[in-house]
């Protein structure tokens, strides 16, 4: 039984798994269809798990943080290392784009497949069959600027549409932000609860999420076969063409991408004090997750590997996990910072320092402006980015649009390897005098 476990949940088969399911998707997509139930019913059965377990840890380790005696100052602490974690993802992510230029700039011939790009979007635009994966790509621009313009009303509006007016509602719905903030409010209130009801409603919290824990454990020894059905389901009718004639684009976000996630595993090795391997094996898990499912579905997984595993505080870890997790906008700002300096080079506009710090906050705002967004809307939110500087965005939008499919498990991804590192910083190590028993 040990050795089957083993089996199922090493890289190779995670590797294999990837693969196949490509493979099924591209070749034979009748066996798409036959598999699809299950990989619809096994990832409904983890996100129910881990809709149920992010309030519930969020409350109960905050709750233990606002009884202690080491409450105060943590909460000013996580939001100075917020908004350090989008400054330092938007410097690094400008300063690795013009590292990499030289090597990734558009050419001629990018610039004529873009072109295509546009065409076929005008061709495809009157298909009404949204559903099927090659039509996703060519969704009109026009399409999502009444939508960017709903979100491009004043901060505090977008503020206000985080708050929730029914937990329920918010729960049934993933509305993950929404969540959040329900949930670090409850877990505030324990201040103005009698102990022993404190204790009480912690060790159900506590109770609760290990129960779930261990079924949420005895699935993923199925994730090889769940991400056989959602890849081959995701890449069903996929165009390679006009991907392989882009792959600079790709490239360029690939290479920023590499350079941010390794230096938050430097982080975590230099917070945690142990070695590549040992944080690289204890991350896959949670790495796993975020690649074929979301954030929101790693979470637990995060949580479990850097407490029992790396060895920061339970409570702290508990209540910044969910935080950085559910925001899963940290990916994107480097995208739109990469994505918007190739984009200037696309129209040959010389990049000086005001450019660069229209970048440098844009795209900040943009990823900000992400949360909650829909998959097809976000890429648009470059607008943010590119209108202060006068740049016409509908080519990138495309193409983002293209790559978005196969980028996506490496924005989450990338997402729970930056909330890795965030939290190294913010939680210690374990401290076991803030545990309610």
């Amino acid at each position: 039984m040990k050795r089957l476990k083993y089996i199922l949940s090493s890289y190779w088969t995670i590797i294999i798994s990837l693969a196949l399911g490509v493979i099924i998707g591209v070749y034979a997509p009748v066996v798409t269809k036959a598999i699809e139930p299950f990989g619809e019913i096994y990832f409904k059965l983890i996100e129910m798990c881990c809709t149920i377990m992010l309030p519930i840890i969020i409350i109960s380790s905050i709750g233990k943080i606002i009884i202690s005696k080491d409450s105060s100052g943590f909460i000013i602490k996580i939001f100075i290392t917020l908004f350090l974690t989008f400054s330092a993802i938007s410097g690094v992510s400008i300063l690795s784009t013009f590292i990499i230029s030289p090597i990734t700039a558009p050419t001629a011939e990018t610039t004529k497949n873009l072109g295509k790009l546009i065409i076929n979007s005008g061709e495809n635009h009157n298909i009404e069959d949204k559903s099927i994966l090659k039509n996703y790509y060519f969704i009109k621009e026009l399409d999502t600027e009444k939508e960017v313009k709903k979100k491009e009303t004043s901060i505090l509006k977008i503020i206000a549409g985080f708050f929730p007016s029914n937990i329920f509602s918010s729960l049934a719905n993933k509305k993950t932000v929404e969540i959040l903030i329900f949930s670090i409010i409850f877990g505030l209130l324990f201040k103005y609860i009698p102990p022993t009801t404190c204790a009480f409603l912690i060790n159900l919290c506590d109770s609760l999420f290990e129960a779930f824990n261990i079924f949420l454990t005895l699935l993923l020894y199925l994730l090889p076969f769940g991400i056989i059905s959602l890849m081959s389901n995701e890449t069903t009718g996929l165009d390679f063409n006009i991907f392989f004639s882009l792959l600079n684009l790709g490239a360029l976000l690939a290479f920023v991408f590499l350079i941010i996630f390794i230096i938050s595993i430097l982080i975590v090795k230099y917070a945690s004090k142990k070695s590549f391997a040992t944080i690289l094996k204890a991350l896959k898990e949670p790495m796993v997750l975020s690649f074929v499912a979301e954030n929101i579905v790693a979470m637990p997984s995060l949580i479990k590997v850097m407490t029992k595993k790396l060895g920061f505080d339970k409570n702290k870890v508990g209540s910044t996990a969910p935080l950085w997790m559910g925001m899963e906008i940290h990916a994107d700002i480097a995208l739109f910072a990469a994505a918007s300096i190739f984009t200037m080079q696309l129209y040959g506009i010389p990049i000086g320092f005001s450019e660069i710090i229209i970048i440098f906050v844009g795209s900040i705002a943009a990823g900000l402006s992400a949360l909650g967004a829909a998959a097809v809307l976000w890429v648009a939110l470059i607008k943010i980015v590119l209108d202060p500087l006068g740049i016409p965005s509908s080519p990138i939008i495309l193409a983002l649009m293209l790559f978005e499919p196969f980028f996506n498990g490496l924005l989450f991804l990338l997402n729970s390897v930056i909330s890795c590192a965030a939290i190294s910083i913010i939680a210690g190590k374990e401290s076991r005098n803030t545990d309610i028993s």
